[in-house]
């Protein structure tokens, strides 16, 4: 046996006690670390600045520009009667600086309210109230083109205490008209355009928080100051004009970083992480209802066969499918979509039973015709003789029926008569195979006058001539290229090829604005892939009230569809089902669109912001209208911790931490 000395022993022992307290002390440190963080408390300090980086130009005056981002810097300086508030997925609209009422969506009650006083020193008051919507929105005293919509307002001013606001119909939307900046009247009745941009914009009379800081060492960038602001947790909100997104390229690679926090953009550039936000953009395939080639059982069968195969994969990536199920009823299944495409643009080759799906009906024993500048069309599908009653409101002096380039006068027409009668059939000189299309002329004082127009389709059973050889039909697709636009159309390329009408289409790409709105004012196109711009509105009501391609690419119209949105919109969830279920009845049947989804946009971000701050997006549905506010409201950059000692010598507040620290 080796005998073990004493001392080596002891050594060993003592070696052992200090390692052991030395693992016991940080052990105790850290337990101690963990107990006095979880029982302090996180304390936001208002510190720090936020930059955010724009492409072009804004504004922070009103009306001057009234895009999404300009008229967020507005806000900051400027109050209005209300303003929005964003609560998860919803947005409403709270008093600022008056209290307004309304009955009916129409008529509407604004009281001010008194608290609020402008940088000048003066109080805001009703007269600045009634300069703005009078003087500069309604009578537009600026000229400014985006203000002419508010010209048909009518506005009263009861004593000094009230001002009712009407408008020319009735809609919930009316109440958008209110968010609207108010002006100062005693700095600004009688001011010219150029003044107002010039000595105004140099030193703004305001009435928010908010104020502009004067600086000379970049001519680019706008800076807020937001110090006295106690909603946001910044002291400064900088918007920084990148001139180019080349531009910010360029420079981070040179100096390998930019004072940039957060920008717009589909690249994103070393130093940032990308995230989507939703914008009110409605990624939409219009059907050109004026289109000769292209008619309602081919728009049905188009509007089916895009909208069921669109969304197999990749389209998560551009945009958010429709999914409140409006405008998503289809009544075509697609099947023999290529002979019907191209029997349909052929009159020769159309069918009854192609007719009958497009409402025109067999051609009646007797019309009135109640106005002038009418459209009729119905079809014969019998081989004996119909003669047809024609009875005017007007009488006329003579009447005439144009055909082929032949004049015919019908029978039994007497001079200042009311009525007529003509006969039109196979075995009449003046009927043909297809299409048959004539002209009614009225005559007083030897004026001509249109009346009407009549197509007559002739589909008598073996009349037809021409055969389903024919060359197909070919329909313009016209689309303005960026990169949602370029993905919609490789994956209707895609569809078409799979359903074998890939050669009916021929894709114009229109890369320049201007030359789309030339496209969309001449009607050149059969189909147009363009996105519907909805707003704060969030609704399709003006698309359908007029005509005008540049507005409405589909030219369609429809006032009982437009009457049906609007109590759609003003319904709460369980009364929608109604109004819905006849939008999607009347759409189907006319199909003059297919709406694909809600445009993202990328908003790319430093990774310490996305850190702070976006973990937040979890809880609310954060989208172009509402990003700055929140950036606003929620950022928090600097966070401190309040070491709460009543807390930490709290026993209670120790034996649950133990108790939880052992589970």
């Amino acid at each position: 046996m080796i005998p073990i000395k004493r001392k080596l022993v002891r050594d060993i022992l003592r070696y052992t006690f200090f390692l052991s307290l030395f693992f016991w002390i940080l052990i105790n440190i850290y337990i101690g670390y963990q107990y006095v963080w979880t029982t302090s408390a996180q304390v936001n300090t208002k510190w720090g600045t936020f930059v955010e980086g724009i492409f072009g130009n804004t504004s922070y005056l009103p009306y001057l520009r009234n895009d999404v981002q300009s008229n967020f810097y507005q806000g900051l300086l400027f109050n209005s009667c209300l303003k929005p508030s964003y609560d998860k997925n919803s947005t409403a609209y709270i008093p600022d600086l008056c209290t307004i009422t309304t009955k009916d969506d129409q008529n509407y009650i604004i009281s001010l309210n008194k608290w609020f006083i402008r940088s000048d020193g003066t109080p805001v008051s009703l007269e600045d109230i009634y300069f703005t919507y009078n003087d500069i929105l309604r009578g537009n005293i600026w000229g400014l083109s985006s203000l002419s919509q508010y010209s048909t307002i009518a506005l009263v001013k009861d004593v000094n205490t009230t001002l009712k606001v009407t408008f020319t119909t009735k809609s919930p939307d009316n109440i958008l008209f209110f968010t609207n900046y108010i002006l100062p009247q005693h700095i600004l009745a009688n001011t010219e355009l150029n003044d107002y941009k010039s000595l105004f914009a140099f030193k703004p009379v305001y009435t928010n928080c908010a104020n502009l800081v004067s600086q000379s060492n970049d001519e680019y960038s706008l800076v807020f100051n937001l110090v006295n602001c106690n909603q946001s947790n910044l002291n400064f909100y900088q918007v920084k004009n990148a001139i180019s997104f080349e531009w910010l390229k360029t420079s981070i690679e040179n100096w390998g970083q930019s004072i940039i926090d957060a920008y717009i953009g589909d690249e994103t550039l070393d130093g940032y992480v990308a995230k989507k936000i939703l914008t009110n953009q409605l990624i939409t395939v219009f059907f050109n209802t004026h289109s000769d080639k292209l008619r309602v059982r081919g728009r049905r069968v188009l509007g089916g066969l895009i909208k069921h195969n669109f969304y197999s994969s990749g389209y998560e990536e551009y945009f958010k499918k429709n999914d409140d199920g409006l405008f998503d009823v289809f009544q075509s299944t697609w099947a023999g979509v290529k002979d019907l495409l191209n029997r349909e643009y052929s009159d020769n080759l159309i069918t009854k039973s192609d007719l009958i799906d497009m409402n025109v009906q067999i051609l009646p024993k007797a019309i009135t015709l109640r106005w002038e500048n009418q459209k009729l069309v119905y079809f014969i599908d019998t081989w004996a003789a119909l003669p047809t009653e024609f009875t005017f409101d007007t009488p006329y002096d003579k009447i005439t029926l144009e055909y082929a380039g032949k004049t015919y006068t019908p029978k039994h027409f007497v001079k200042w008569g009311k009525s007529w009668w003509y006969t039109f059939g196979a075995s009449e000189k003046n009927f043909g195979t297809g299409l048959n299309k004539y002209s009614i002329y009225g005559y007083e004082k030897n004026k001509k006058i249109f009346i009407a127009s009549l197509d007559i389709y002739n589909v008598i059973p073996g009349i037809q001539t021409e055969t389903a050889g024919a060359a197909p039909v070919k329909f313009t697709v016209v689309y303005y290229s960026n990169y949602i636009n370029d993905f919609v159309v490789t994956r209707l390329q895609q569809i078409f090829d799979d359903a074998d009408i890939g050669t009916n289409f021929v894709f114009e790409k229109i890369t320049t604005p201007q030359e789309l709105q030339w496209r969309l004012m001449v009607g050149n196109y059969d189909l147009l892939i363009n996105t519907v711009d909805m707003g704060l509105k969030k609704d399709l009501t003006k698309l359908f009230s007029t005509d005008k391609s540049e507005v409405n690419p589909s030219q369609y119209q429809n006032q009982k569809l437009i009457t049906l949105l609007k109590q759609y919109i003003a319904a709460d969830d369980k009364a929608k089902k109604k109004p819905l279920a006849e939008i999607n009845a009347i759409y189907s049947k006319d199909m003059p669109l297919v709406v694909l989804g809600k445009e993202y946009l990328n908003i790319n971000v430093k990774p310490n912001i996305m850190e702070k701050f976006f973990a937040t997006w979890n809880t609310v549905e954060i989208d172009e209208y509402n990003r700055r506010y929140y950036i606003y409201k929620q950022l928090k950059l600097v966070t401190n911790i309040h070491i709460d000692g009543k807390k930490i010598w709290s026993f209670e507040n120790l034996s649950k931490f133990l108790t939880e620290a052992i589970r």
